[in-house]
């Protein structure tokens, strides 16, 4: 081959390699000018010596629009381009790109856009190292603002149903639960396992809800009736937890009218039933108690004037000339039984109304309980003599005293109410009265039993209410305002005992009741007894002012104390207390009713305290209820309560006459 040859060949192959490049050239442009026109950017990078990635090629809109295109950014690394705190965020693609994985990182900020980016490994060196990559970026700000709105949509909705007062339990199409808000929880006390289904719940479908769920399933906003719920009765493992609910079921369909889910909320009206129940029977007990009411104070009027009437009426029997010693003791018997009679319901009415007002206080002291049986074996042996019955005591611990820590007074009180009871409701056979001891339970068991008529079954649970009284019909009642149960029931309670009654009608009664023992350890303690209660003429010299504007008051106390050996002055009213404590210095007590003209007793006191101060006084009063006492706090030193016992009169002279 020749020269010329040579030379032409080669003028070819330069020629078709010119073509080439100008061909490949105008596709680089085609492409470029394609890549320009795409609302995207595509970039190329490199990583060079300092590890540093570097940008050789960015086109797109979003590069032209940022102003990073290839010929502003070419050569710059990254972090320049970008800023060090988003390159700091984005680093990580980076390097997992040149590692050899294709990345995708979405939803970053730069220049008040959004963007998302694919970056995969392009061109790798001999020794199989990612020295190239390229990444496609894309402007997603309108599709992130739409995707943050319904975000933000959803969180609202999910806070309403976390957040909702009322229980929310969202259901598949199936009625399985999926998931529940905190007050479900909060309500149930668990959450339903996978096997449970609500339109298989057995408490449910026995209800029959079958057709509230028809109706549900065929689009209807259900409303169910308030019913009791329990599901520990499906299942052991759920919590025993009663509750009273009224649920609202609705189904969600989707646009192509598929079931999705059926939502139920609950409400807990557990507490509302319940007030209504309460409500119900509170209504039904003020007319029971209405209707009592109503008869007690029909009885009580009937009560009152009967003693009355044997007061009055005998009085003036006492009158006539011609009515013989004989005949006047027995009219001052009546006068005084009838006193009696008056006296213990007028001490009922004042217990049961310092009871109701929540004003008795438990009075707790050593006391004797043998002696207790002693004196009411003494005090109604006779009366149940007198009736013809038979009258017997049992108890323990009856040769020595057996002491106890409990209220004294209430505990005679209830006892005596018992056996009064007993007395007057049985005409004949016998009443039977005792204790015992129950050690390992720690309290005593007291009992009354007798052989009377008997108390219906459905009256039973009735008689220890306040103004109840049974059929007397039945009970062959002769007196009584129907209050000592109620009272005796409420002593009882407050000394931390119980009371029942075992009776079976023609079979008799056996009441009983329990306090605690509160043992005392020392039984050797030596009680006040009657015989020293009323021993008289151990005061002599002593001087004492009686204050009261009640001319028989004053007579009773002269002759009370007449044989005393005291010296007695008299005052009408507190005025005149109060002079006569200053002219006489040998006065050691004062005995001062409250209620007097002129100066009331609690002012004589004040006046009389402030010269004399350590001069006691004695206030007489009606009923000496606590806020009586309360009023006048420490004026007074002692109290005497109307009507006033002798013995209990002598008893406080002389505490305070020897002091």
């Amino acid at each position: 081959m020749n020269s010329s040859d040579n030379k032409g060949d080669q003028q070819r192959d330069s020629t078709r390699l010119e073509q080439q490049l100008k061909s490949s050239q105008e596709i680089s442009d085609d492409l470029l000018q394609i890549i320009q026109t795409l609302d995207s950017q595509i970039f190329r990078c490199i990583k060079n010596k300092n590890n540093d990635y570097v940008i050789i090629f960015n086109e797109g809109v979003v590069a032209e629009r940022n102003n990073i295109s290839t010929r502003k950014v070419k050569g710059k690394k990254i972090r320049e381009i970008i800023g060090e705190e988003l390159f700091g965020k984005l680093k990580k693609y980076y390097d997992q790109a040149f590692s050899g994985k294709t990345v995708k990182y979405r939803g970053f900020e730069f220049d008040n856009r959004v963007y998302s980016t694919v970056l995969t490994p392009f061109k790798k060196d001999e020794a199989g190292h990612v020295v190239e990559a390229v990444g496609i970026t894309q402007d997603i700000t309108d599709q992130h603002l739409i995707e943050q709105d319904y975000q933000r949509k959803t969180d609202i909705l999910d806070r309403i149903i976390e957040h909702n007062p009322y229980s929310i339990q969202i259901l598949d199409a199936e009625g399985y639960h999926m998931s529940e808000n905190k007050a479900f929880f909060q309500l149930f006390k668990t959450r339903p396992d996978k096997k449970w289904s609500i339109l298989k719940d057995p408490l449910i479908l026995e209800r029959g809800y079958s057709n509230t769920f028809d109706r549900m399933l065929k689009g209807q906003v259900v409303a169910t009736e308030p019913f009791w719920y329990n599901a520990h009765h499906i299942d052991r493992k759920y919590p025993d937890n009663p509750i009273c609910i009224g649920s609202v079921i609705f189904p969600i369909f989707l646009s192509d009218g598929h079931l999705e889910h059926i939502v139920v909320m609950h409400e807990n009206i557990t507490e509302r039933v319940k007030a209504q129940e309460e409500l119900i029977i509170a209504k039904e007990k003020a007319e029971e108690s209405d209707r009592l009411k109503s008869s007690f104070l029909a009885n009580m009027s009937h009560e009152i004037r009967t003693p009355l009437n044997g007061i009055f009426g005998f009085a003036d029997l006492l009158k006539e000339k011609d009515v013989t010693e004989s005949e006047k003791e027995e009219y001052a018997e009546v006068i005084k039984k009838s006193g009696n009679r008056m006296l213990n319901i007028m001490n009922d009415l004042v217990s049961i109304s310092k009871i109701e007002a929540g004003q008795m206080e438990l009075n707790k002291v050593d006391t004797d309980v043998n002696e207790i049986m002693k004196h009411l074996y003494q005090l109604f042996g006779i009366e149940a003599s007198q009736e013809g019955l038979g009258f017997h005591f049992k108890g323990e611990y009856t040769e020595k005293p057996f002491i106890v820590h409990t209220d004294r007074e209430k505990l005679y009180s209830v006892m005596s109410n018992l056996l009064k009871n007993a007395i007057k409701f049985t005409s004949e056979g016998r009443v039977e009265f005792g204790y015992v001891l129950n050690q390992g339970a720690g309290i005593i068991e007291f009992y009354v039993k007798d052989t009377g008529p008997g108390i219906l079954p459905e009256h039973q649970h009735n008689i220890f209410k306040r103004f109840y009284q049974t059929d007397s019909k039945v009970t062959n009642a002769r007196d009584g305002a129907g209050l000592g149960l109620a009272i005796s029931s409420a002593y009882v309670e407050m000394m931390g005992g119980e009371i029942w009654v075992d009776s079976k009608p023609g079979a008799g009664s056996v009441f009983y009741f329990t306090i605690p023992v509160n043992k005392v350890e020392d039984q050797n303690l030596v009680t006040e007894t009657e015989h020293t209660v009323r021993s008289r003429g151990i005061m002599t010299g002593a001087t004492v002012l009686i204050v009261d504007d009640d001319q028989i008051s004053r007579k009773y106390f002269k002759t009370v104390l007449a044989d005393c050996n005291v010296s007695l002055l008299i005052a009408n009213n507190g005025k005149e207390a109060v002079d006569i404590c200053r002219k006489y210095e040998n006065i050691q007590l004062i005995i001062m009713d409250l209620r007097m003209p002129v100066m009331d007793g609690h002012t004589a006191t004040q006046y009389i305290k402030s010269f004399r101060p350590n001069l006691p006084v004695v206030a007489l009063t009606a009923f000496a209820l606590k806020q009586e006492k309360d009023k006048y706090g420490k004026a007074f030193d002692d109290y005497l309560t109307k009507p006033i016992n002798a013995d209990n009169l002598r008893k406080i002279v002389r505490k305070y006459v020897l002091k």
